[in-house]
Parts: C-alpha cells; structure tokens; sequence
C-alpha cells in the first residue's frame, strides 16, 4: 500500500508520484499528484496529471526528483493507497488532467 501526499503547490516536488495509464496507444506512466479535496467543497480526493513546466535551469532538486520518478513503483488502476489518514482504491480514468478518482474502501 502506497502513501500519497496530499500536494500542497506547484513547487512541492516531494508529493509527485507516477500513474500508470493503458490505452489505445500503450501502457505509459504520468506524473500526478494527490489532492484530498479540502477546499473544494464537497469534493472527493482526486489524483491529478502535473503539468508540464520547462526551466531555464533545474536545481538539484528537479534532477533528484526526476531520479526517483524514473525509478520508483507507479501507481495502478485498483491499487490501494492512503491519503491524510483515509484508504482509498485508485479508479485510474485516463490520460486527463483528472487522472484518477480515489474510491473510500
């Protein structure tokens, strides 16, 4: 069982994790992040796909999470994760900024 962060900006590298996505065009993994839905209303923790972002220059940092990225287990389509203390199934939709639902087991 994988323990996702809950991604607290667009800086926080340390949250990022891989999903990986089948379809008509192959298996292939995305980088994602997780939110649990506070601040959203009613809304139910989602994963979301990063967007891509290029730099003039990449840090230490950048490399060292692009390092893990490459090397580290993805999240798949049934897995069981926990997200701020919950446990969740992973419902992986797609190649989408939605990339995949978290499901309350």
């Amino acid at each position: 069982m994988k323990n996702l962060t809950h991604h607290a900006n667009n800086f926080d590298q340390n949250s990022l994790f891989n999903v990986e996505v089948t379809d008509r065009r192959g298996t292939r993994n995305l980088i994602c992040y997780a939110h649990d839905g506070r601040g959203y209303g009613d809304c139910q923790p989602f994963i979301n796909k990063h967007g891509a972002m290029i730099k003039d220059s990449y840090t230490a940092e950048d490399r060292a999470t692009s390092a893990r990225l490459a090397i580290e287990e993805p999240v798949r389509h049934g897995d069981i994760v926990t997200l701020s203390g919950n446990t969740y199934r992973v419902h992986v939709t797609g190649d989408y900024m939605d990339a995949a639902k978290l499901i309350a087991v």
